[in-house]
């Protein structure tokens, strides 16, 4: 019984560590002012805009996280927009390729 509950336990230990290792964490970006990012948003409203037939109009870029793996970067970006009189937040995921592939957008809604 004793060796089946070491065994039970490793299984579970395994099991966790490959989770944690499965996605990486998203790590905050400091400037978000970065013209690179303000392409990036400008980038998925248009996407979102060609996809919906809506119209959003761009007003500020509030927070970019990255989670970066071997082939590229996802951005989470969250931003205000406004559609018609409303303003809204509105959270995109972008996906970058590494070596300079173009820009995917991988979800876009409202936060």
């Amino acid at each position: 019984m004793r060796f089946q509950s070491i065994l039970l336990l490793l299984v579970v230990l395994l099991a966790s560590a490959t989770m944690n290792q499965a996605l990486p964490r998203w790590t905050p970006v400091k400037d978000i002012t970065n013209a690179h990012y303000l392409k990036m948003v400008h980038f998925a409203v248009n996407d979102y805009d060609n996809k919906t037939g809506q119209t959003l109009e761009f007003e500020k870029l509030i927070n970019v996280e990255g989670q970066s793996y071997n082939d590229g970067t996802n951005f989470r970006l969250t931003l205000a927009a406004k559609n018609r009189l409303l303003s809204h937040k509105y959270e995109a995921v972008v996906w970058e390729p590494g070596f300079g592939g173009a820009w995917v957008v991988t979800s876009f809604q409202r936060a």
